[in-house]
């Protein structure tokens, strides 16, 4: 049996890779990851990286034998400019950040959402970054978004 913070980190990659009416196509296999981090080189993008970052558990659940648990996953996402300045490549990033927020929200949020079946998300809360990859030397003419989900949820012990 995966642990609920297997599945979470899983269902994360399959809500993001889905082909959603925003325009952004991360359908394609190589388009989201999970743990590897790949760079513009071999991808063209966008692709977006996700990685299991920290896990803390907490005793607060009202029910004995449950915990309350944050998990905290990174997801990076790297996309080309529609005009080779830094402004498109900055808000380009952006509204690929949005795009993977929306993606992850809105799935959590649903009481049909994938993530939110396992009746053991709470919520999430999303901080993110947006910048010119070139100007922080991380990858030269792309637009790049750093951000941590932080999944609340309860389990019981042992899972």
């Amino acid at each position: 049996m995966a642990s609920v913070a297997r599945t979470i980190v899983e269902t994360m990659k399959s809500v993001i890779s889905v082909n959603h009416a925003s325009g952004f196509d991360l359908s394609d296999g190589d388009a989201v990851k999970i743990g590897q981090y790949f760079g513009p080189s071999t991808v063209a993008g966008p692709f977006v990286w996700v990685n299991p970052e920290s896990i803390a558990s907490s005793a607060s659940s009202p029910q004995l034998g449950r915990y309350t648990r944050d998990l905290v996953v990174t997801a990076a996402g790297y996309i080309g400019a529609t005009n080779d300045d830094s402004e498109s490549r900055v808000v380009n990033a952006l509204d690929l950040m949005h795009y993977v927020w929306t993606a992850v929200e809105n799935d959590v949020r649903t009481t049909g959402g994938t993530l939110f079946a396992t009746d053991d998300i709470i919520d999430v809360v999303a901080v993110g970054t947006a910048f010119d990859g070139g100007e922080m030397n991380i990858a030269p003419g792309m637009g790049v978004f750093y951000a941590t989900f932080t999944f609340t949820y309860q389990t019981t012990r042992g899972l």
